[in-house]
């Protein structure tokens, strides 16, 4: 089966992102707009609404592309919870996950969500809460 990203999970990315037409700094430094888009962003870029909305398309397609290829049993809130995860950490953080949703072990991938709260080494709040708001989501029966 193949998801896509359904109004929950993009309610978490969005409402966890928020939107910022111009190009700023995020926490780690990298430069960023819209959504939490990061590619191809540039000092002193300025977007439309509409243009974020098309960034996180584009973007949310790839991280969905990415899950989807693994054909995982897991259900469309686990799909929404691991999207925001890795569209928010990057795919390379999923190979940590695949063995633990495979055991069917909801326990350990949601100590393992639980574990991404740092940036450069910094516990953030913000990562506490949207990590926590993950976990909720994953364990969230349909």
């Amino acid at each position: 089966m193949r998801f896509k990203t359904s109004t929950n999970g993009l309610k978490l990315i969005t409402d966890s992102e928020g939107c910022v037409l111009h190009a700023y700094a995020d926490a780690t430094g990298t430069l960023t707009i819209g959504y939490g888009h990061t590619l191809g962003v540039v000092a002193g870029q300025v977007i439309t609404k509409m243009q974020a909305l098309d960034f996180l398309k584009s973007d949310l397609d790839r991280v969905e592309n990415f899950i989807n290829q693994y054909e995982l049993p897991i259900n469309q809130n686990q799909f929404d919870a691991l999207v925001d995860l890795l569209f928010n950490c990057g795919t390379g953080v999923f190979k940590n996950f695949v063995p633990l949703i495979l055991a069917f072990n909801t326990d350990a991938v949601c100590a393992k969500l639980g574990l991404y709260v740092f940036s450069k080494g910094v516990k953030l709040p913000g990562l506490v809460t949207r990590r926590a708001k993950e976990v909720e989501l994953y364990k969230k029966k349909i």
